[in-house]
C-alpha cells in the first residue's frame, strides 16, 4: 500500500464515512506513512462491538496499513506487526503507546523515520508505514493530539531499537 500523503488524506475521509455507516466512533491516530512528507493524525474506526472502552488492539487498523497477511490464517501473531512501550522504556509519558507496522512483502523505504531524532543509532534502513495509537493509563485508546508529535518520534525510535537485532557476547 502506498502511503504518500494524499492517499493518507483519501483513507481519512473513507475511514470517517465508513464509522458513519458502521455507527461506530474513531480515534485519532498518528500515522507515519513510509512516503509521507509529515506525520498525520488520522481518524480510525472502532471495531464492531467494542465502540465503548475500545484498546489499541480493537481499532480497524487495515484501513492504513497492511498487517494481515494476503493469504490471511486464522490466528495471527500481534508480535509480528505490534510493540507495546513498556512503562520503564526512556520515553517520558503518562500515557500507552502502542506501535502498528506495516506487514508486506517488499516495503518502501520510510522517508521521515531516518529524520527523526536518535535515528542514527538504527542498525538498518526504516521500512514501511506506521500507526501509533495512544492509550490512557487504563488501556484504553485516547485521541492523539499536535502536543503528541514529539513523543510519537520518540516511541517509533524505541519501537526500532528494541526490535533490532542483538550483536555482541
Amino acid at each position: 500500500m502506498l502511503s504518500n500523503d494524499a492517499h493518507v488524506g483519501r483513507l481519512a475521509r473513507d475511514a470517517v464515512v465508513l464509522a458513519h455507516q458502521a455507527i461506530v466512533s474513531t480515534v485519532a491516530c498518528a500515522l507515519v506513512g513510509s512516503q509521507c512528507s509529515k506525520t498525520h493524525i488520522v481518524p480510525v474506526p472502532v471495531d464492531r462491538g467494542f465502540n465503548s472502552l475500545a484498546r489499541p488492539v480493537d481499532l480497524q487498523l487495515d484501513i492504513y496499513l497492511e498487517v494481515y497477511p494476503e493469504d490471511r490464517p486464522f490466528v495471527v501473531d500481534m508480535d509480528e506487526f505490534m510493540y507495546e512501550l513498556p512503562p520503564n522504556s526512556s520515553v517520558s509519558s503518562p500515557f500507552g503507546w502502542t506501535v502498528f507496522m506495516s506487514v508486506h512483502r517488499n516495503p518502501n523505504f520510510n522517508r521521515l523515520v531516518p529524520l527523526y531524532p536518535r535515528a542514527d543509532l538504527l542498525p538498518s534502513a526504516v521500512r514501511g508505514s506506521f500507526l501509533i495509537v495512544k492509550s490512557s493509563p487504563s488501556g484504553i485508546a485516547v485521541d492523539v493530539e499536535d502536543h503528541d508529535l514529539p513523543i510519537i518520534k520518540e516511541v517509533i525510535i524505541e519501537c526500532l531499537l528494541s526490535r533490532a537485532p542483538r550483536t555482541g557476547s
